[in-house]
């Protein structure tokens, strides 16, 4: 996913279509999930986990472009919550439902509902209508003007209203043009809004990736609790993020930069608590379910603002130099970038929680995942939504 997340972006762009590269995500999914129920080596198992690392590529980087394509730039905070909060409904459901049917049904009947939510999502895929193709039928308020004569070239622009200043600018998105789609995810990567994103999302990121590995081990040591405690105290964890639409509302009217800094400070100091909890007892269970609700929001404070903040930093290099990455812009290799930034910290998590917990202990991991919350905190304040000396979601023209 880190390696094919950029790839996946650029093809988009290139593409300039979000339908195609899904429908074969799904179809990659579906020859990933049938390599996993019917494989029998472990080669077969290892392709099929690649291809579900190439589909989650796509799927997270094109979806997400996807979204901020079809709704109003005022709301995609918003919409990004709905997008988080049905992930999270996603994690929630589907244990729930895979344990059931694997203990009524066996093995095979938990991939067969598996197969049968992709073919709904492909004939989903299939009766999309993107926004390049609805304005076919739907109309705009531009109208096409004849062929403009600007210092001796001629060009053909859509404009509502002629007037020097806007007649200046559609001659400099025409003379800007030839940066192609494919340099676009070069030149994010050196925005410095574009990697506070990265790193955010990536430190969003080790925060589940670590509690995925260690909180089961954790509270079998210390509560004596198996599978069924192990897989149900995630629902302290992940039920906040049903208010993820919420918090994305929040994003819009705010901007990024503090309600990603309250996410981080949010997660500080509960994770700083978690050595607090070192045996077994009610009052210690409450106190484990407090803390995991409280790092349960401050995760979804981190995400949202930073999953918004690639479409507003596009936009803002847009304004600077129009028509910098070409007519069909850059949004898929933008979340591609952010893709794999949350596909690096998925990897960092697992290995910097096993490492710490093994040599340190439980209350070491803790401080140390505050500390990076903290240090995570400094470039937000920086960057994120504009240098500090600006306000709001997106940075002055």
């Amino acid at each position: 996913m880190v390696a094919f997340s950029p790839i996946a972006g650029w093809a988009a762009d290139y593409m300039g279509a979000r339908r195609l590269p899904l429908l074969v995500s799904l179809l990659a999914l579906l020859a990933a999930g049938m390599m996993l129920c019917f494989g029998r080596s472990v080669s077969v198992f290892v392709v099929g986990r690649l291809l579900l690392g190439i589909s989650g590529a796509v799927v997270w980087s094109v979806g997400m472009a996807l979204v901020v394509d079809s709704v109003p730039k005022a709301e995609v905070g918003q919409c990004l919550g709905y997008v988080f909060m049905s992930i999270s409904m996603a994690c929630l459901v589907a244990p729930l439902v895979g344990g059931a049917v694997y203990a009524a049904a066996g093995y095979y009947a938990v991939f067969y509902i598996s197969f049968g939510l992709i073919a709904v999502d492909i004939l989903l895929r299939v009766a999309l209508i993107e926004k390049k193709d609805a304005r076919k039928w739907i109309g705009e308020d531009e109208i096409e003007q004849p062929p403009l004569q600007i210092e001796g070239k001629s060009t053909t622009t859509v404009v509502s209203v002629q007037s020097p200043v806007e007649s200046s600018i559609v001659e400099a998105q025409h003379s800007e043009s030839n940066e192609s789609a494919y340099a676009a995810v070069f030149s994010l990567m050196k925005t410095p809004r574009v990697l506070t994103a990265l790193f955010g999302c990536c430190v969003q990121a080790t925060l589940f990736s670590t509690f995925d590995t260690v909180l089961p081990l954790h509270v079998h040591a210390l509560f004596g609790w198996g599978s069924l405690g192990a897989g149900l105290i995630f629902f302290a964890f992940l039920i906040p993020s049903f208010a993820s639409p919420v918090v994305g509302w929040a994003n819009d009217k705010l901007g990024p930069k503090w309600i990603a800094c309250i996410g981080f400070l949010l997660c500080l100091p509960a994770l700083v608590l978690l050595r607090e909890v070192t045996h077994d007892g009610i009052g210690q269970i409450v106190l484990l379910c407090a803390l995991l609700s409280i790092i349960g929001f401050g995760v979804n404070f981190i995400g949202i603002p930073f999953a918004a903040e690639i479409s507003y930093a596009i936009e803002a290099n847009e304004e600077k130099r129009p028509g910098r990455y070409g007519a069909k812009g850059a949004y898929a290799q933008g979340y591609a970038l952010l893709n794999s930034g949350f596909a690096t910290g998925t990897l960092i998590g697992p290995i910097w929680s096993g490492y710490v917990v093994t040599e340190s202990g439980w209350s070491t991991l803790g401080w140390s995942l505050g500390l990076l919350c903290a240090l995570a905190t400094i470039p937000t304040i920086i960057w994120t939504g504009g240098k500090l000396k600006k306000t709001g979601g997106r940075a002055e023209p």
